[in-house]
């Protein structure tokens, strides 16, 4: 497990949901607490299984607002093929708001599966925006750089990318129909004066 989001100084009241498989969870969280990594006081923090049916249903039960900035992070969780990541897309595409970040590392030969990908980019770029995300591939030589480090790319078989989502959210959308027929309905009751 990623102890990055521990040691994050969170504002305050911050939800932090972390949605993982839960064997995944049970080892991480006990190796979390033996490094003495904690969440801040002042946050909150939800674990969601990722076996869940209706992982939406459970955030937004929790607190999860999507008319709210949120970031997504997407390290580790199993994935399969192509169509598993693309349900991962869509949930995040329905719960995002417009303008948040969606960031993490996707395997490699996910790309390499797909027959006849002669552009990991343009591959990516089509992937991400059939979903409403604008995508940038991260290069590993850049955060090396950043870092000071020499870069270990060879080693490493995923791709880093960050994303940002361009469609209004399912309860953003949701807010604008209830505002819409509102005024729609306000202009109903005032009618037209009679002649």
């Amino acid at each position: 497990m990623d102890t990055r989001p521990y040691r994050c100084n969170w504002p305050v009241s911050t939800i932090i949901f972390d949605l993982s498989p839960e064997t995944i969870f049970g080892k991480s969280t006990q190796k979390v607490k033996d490094i003495g990594a904690k969440i801040p006081r002042s946050c909150l923090f939800y674990h969601i299984p990722s076996e869940t049916f209706d992982i939406q249903q459970i955030l937004r039960s929790k607190g999860f607002n999507g008319a709210r900035p949120s970031l997504w992070a997407f390290q580790g969780l199993p994935i399969m093929n192509l169509a598993n990541f693309k349900e991962i897309l869509e949930v995040v595409s329905n719960l995002a708001m417009k303008g948040c970040l969606f960031l993490g590392e996707l395997p490699a030969w996910l790309a390499e599966a797909e027959g006849g990908v002669k552009s990991t980019t343009r591959w990516m770029e089509k992937l991400f925006m059939s979903h409403g995300f604008n995508v940038d591939i991260i290069a590993f030589d850049e955060i090396a750089g950043n870092l000071g480090a020499e870069s270990t790319a060879d080693d490493y078989n995923n791709i880093l990318f960050v994303a940002e989502h361009l469609r209004y959210s399912d309860d953003q959308m949701e807010t604008w129909r209830r505002e819409f027929q509102r005024i729609e309905e306000e202009g109903d009751e005032e009618g037209f004066e009679e002649l």
